[in-house]
């Protein structure tokens, strides 16, 4: 099962850092709100991929006293252009 945090993973908030990005990097970018639609498809497109490709992630944990805490350790990069 892939759970995640909403307030993290939100397509919302996702194409904000878009956004910010776009206005960093393109400047030249006239009427950059008419992409967030486009920012926002995106963001929802990587969550689902994330839900559905979990092995691309190894994770550790630690259980003591019935809980359970771990953490990311590693997410899978091979393939990607750049290698992030």
């Amino acid at each position: 099962m892939f759970l995640f945090d909403p307030d993290v993973l939100n397509p919302d908030k996702m194409a904000e850092e878009m956004m910010s990005a776009l206005a960093i990097e393109m400047r030249e970018v006239t009427e950059p709100d008419k992409l967030k639609p486009l920012f926002k498809t995106i963001a929802q497109g990587i969550i689902k991929h994330l839900k559905d490709n979990p092995g691309a992630f190894k994770c550790s944990g630690q259980v003591s006293g019935g809980s359970c805490t771990g953490q990311v350790v590693e997410v899978n990069t091979d393939g990607l252009e750049k290698g992030w």
